[in-house]
Order: structure tokens, then sequence, then C-alpha cells
């Protein structure tokens, strides 16, 4: 095995006798998970959107736990999970500032 980023790749034998390589990307499963949770979806694709921290703490929750500064980690990968899911912002999705709360939320741009 080795890793490189956050990529981890394994070689496999397989049945016709030949290596095979078997790639892991952490990111891809997060963002899977990101595209099917139902509720999450909803709330991003409502009018109203969703905190900025709802999506972030949403991939903290699936990152490995031994992963150094999981919060920074997450924070950064906000954009990309949204850019890979609605498309790049403004025409996918938006920011914006809470008018209650001062706080950044996200919502989608359909």
């Amino acid at each position: 095995m080795s890793c490189k980023g956050t990529v981890a790749s394994f070689s496999l034998i397989g049945a016709d006798g030949g290596n095979h390589q078997l790639r892991f990307d952490p990111f891809l499963i997060q963002l899977e998970a990101l595209r099917t949770k139902s509720e999450i979806r909803q709330k991003l694709e409502s009018p109203n959107g969703m905190p900025w921290y709802g999506v972030q703490k949403f991939l903290i929750d699936h990152l490995p736990e031994h992963l150094e500064d999981r919060h920074q980690f997450a924070y950064n990968l906000v954009s990309k999970a949204m850019n890979a899911i609605f498309g790049p912002k403004p025409a996918g999705w938006e920011t914006f500032k809470n008018s209650a709360t001062g706080k950044t939320w996200i919502r989608v741009n359909w």
C-alpha cells in the first residue's frame, strides 16, 4: 500500500495472475455521502440554504479521526465538494451572510 496526499493505492493479484491497482480516495467517499444525504441536499436546495459550518461539520464527521487538523481540512473541502456536486460558483451555488446570525450560509442556485 502507498499513500500520496489523500489517495491510497493497493496492489492486488487478480484471478488472472496480473497485478492490479486499487485506488482509495476519501474525498470521493465524502463527496458521494454529501451527494446522497437528502436532508442536507434539501437544505442546500431550499431558498434559505444552510450554514457553511453545517456542510463542514458533515465532512468532518466523514473524515478519518487520525487526520491532522480535520476542521481546517473539511473547511477547505466545502467549496470543492459544492463545485463537484452543483457546479462552480456563482452559477451552481452561492454563499451569503445570514441576516439573523451574521454567519456564512450556502445555497444552490437552481
